[in-house]
């Protein structure tokens, strides 16, 4: 039986241990970390559940809940409080509710959009113009950025108040620097096929819009567990344990000979036939230096960025604000410190005391330099001035948690999809050795989830053939 060396010890590393140990392979995990998961963290306080990392994961993507269930999980599966979903977007210092019908930042409702205070009558005009555009074989091939794609086909206030908000919680990146093609494939093709990327989506879609604009009479938008996202994780944890060599350490080179691969943590010699590399891919970079310099090259030149999550706990008695909605999104432009606000409270149940309010912000790459220096203890501070400035209330936090992920969302900028290709294709040629993480196919809990299982298929496909 072949031994394989996963390193890394994040969902992709734990989703491809299990997945080749329940096949009958023999493998070794190596993870520098004392605590599996990533950046995948729970921890409770005050009994409420806060989440350092990710706090759900989108329903429309299978591949994370198709695990759970494999895993005799979905017992545990919350869905989001959908019936009470609505999202603020600042403006000015004021919040102002989301249009209806908003697939993502698209249009697919017209009084909506005609009717909010979001927008000025200029965007308008343009957004219902967007309606009657045809398709245009001059932007057939042509790579754009995400602020450039949605300025074409909706003005630059639907990037400002919209792309940008809404695109930095999930990438933490800049609309000027995001490559539509990898972000926004699905609007993408939409736009070759119809033009019109609003009418593209109800035309080719009718049911699933139902499903995905409409929810609040259907299945969540978002989902999660009972006892937080670790919760997923440390249940793979003990699933593997006995059943894999687990090694704490850091991998620092990685070399191959006719006998297979090698590497050195602590000291120890770890051999294997088969290495899968699941860590960011500038770390990858580092291990491919000497054994493929030319993917390792590759890897390098995807960039990452770095955030914080903040959470506060607060008095619900006297608090001051009816939480009407699932929290606010604070665009570049409006020069806050945080980028987002949830309202636990009112996302999930489950996730608060009967006598707490939590509020988790996020602050995003653009300030992370900025508050870097910054004090846990002022972080924090000034992350509560600014909500209770914008919320309008006076209640102190009775405590607060921050967490700062350093380099941990890897941005899809223009070219990264060539980028992957060019080390797929490496990759090909390099018998044994794969590469797995929120770097090549998708930056979501799912999407790194379907990829490692996909690499553990292929692997066990493989052996099969030969």
């Amino acid at each position: 039986m072949q031994h394989i060396t996963i390193i890394g010890g994040g969902i992709s590393g734990l989703t491809v241990a299990y997945d080749l140990v329940q096949f009958g392979f023999d493998c070794s995990l190596i993870e520098q970390r004392t605590h599996l998961g990533g950046v995948i963290k729970t921890v409770q306080v005050e009994d409420c559940i806060l989440e350092d990392g990710p706090d759900s994961f989108l329903a429309q993507k299978p591949w994370a809940l198709d695990l759970i269930r494999e895993l005799g999980m979905e017992d545990q599966v919350i869905g989001s409080n959908d019936h009470l979903r609505r999202t603020f977007i600042l403006r000015a210092g004021r919040m102002i509710p989301l249009p209806d019908g908003m697939y993502f930042m698209i249009p697919t409702k017209i009084w909506p959009v005609l009717t909010t205070r979001l927008l000025g009558w200029k965007t308008k005009a343009k957004m219902m113009q967007e309606w009657f555009r045809r398709p245009t074989a001059a932007r057939a091939n042509e790579e754009r950025s995400v602020a450039t794609f949605m300025q074409d086909h909706f003005g630059k206030e639907v990037t400002r108040y919209l792309a940008q908000p809404m695109l930095a919680g999930v990438y933490g990146g800049s609309p000027e620097r995001l490559s539509a093609d990898a972000v926004l494939p699905r609007l993408v093709e939409l736009e070759k096929q119809y033009g019109s990327v609003s009418r593209g989506i109800l035309q080719t879609d009718a049911s699933s819009k139902k499903e995905s604009i409409h929810r609040k009479n259907s299945e969540p938008l978002f989902l999660s567990l009972k006892n937080g996202m670790q919760q997923l994780t440390d249940h793979m944890s003990r699933r593997l344990s006995g059943r894999i060599r687990r090694i704490t350490g850091s991998a620092k080179t990685l070399k191959k000979d006719r006998d297979g691969f090698h590497t050195v943590v602590e000291g120890q010699k770890i051999s294997s036939d088969q290495v899968i590399i699941a860590t960011p891919a500038y770390a990858a970079s580092n291990l491919l230096q000497n054994l493929d310099p030319e993917t390792s090259n590759h890897l390098k030149t995807i960039p990452y960025s770095s955030s914080m999550t903040v959470n506060l706990l607060y008095r619900r008695p006297n608090f001051g604000h009816a939480l009407e909605g699932f929290g606010f999104l604070a665009p570049e432009v409006e020069q806050t410190l945080i980028a987002a606000c949830t309202w636990v409270n009112t996302k999930f149940q489950h996730r608060a005391a009967d006598d707490y309010i939590i509020l988790r912000a996020f602050i995003s790459h653009r300030q992370t330099t900025y508050v870097s220096s910054m004090s846990d203890e002022d972080i924090a501070n000034q992350v509560h001035n600014e909500l209770s400035q914008i919320m309008g209330f006076t209640t102190k936090p009775t405590t607060w948690r921050i967490a700062r992920w350093s380099r941990a969302m890897a941005q899809y900028e223009i070219g990264h999809r060539r980028c992957v290709d060019k080390i797929e294709t490496r990759l090909n040629r390099l018998e044994g050795l794969h590469l797995t993480g929120n770097a090549y196919e998708g930056i979501g809990i799912p999407d790194c989830i379907r990829r490692s299982r996909k690499i553990a298929q292929r692997i066990r496909e493989n052996l099969a053939a030969t």
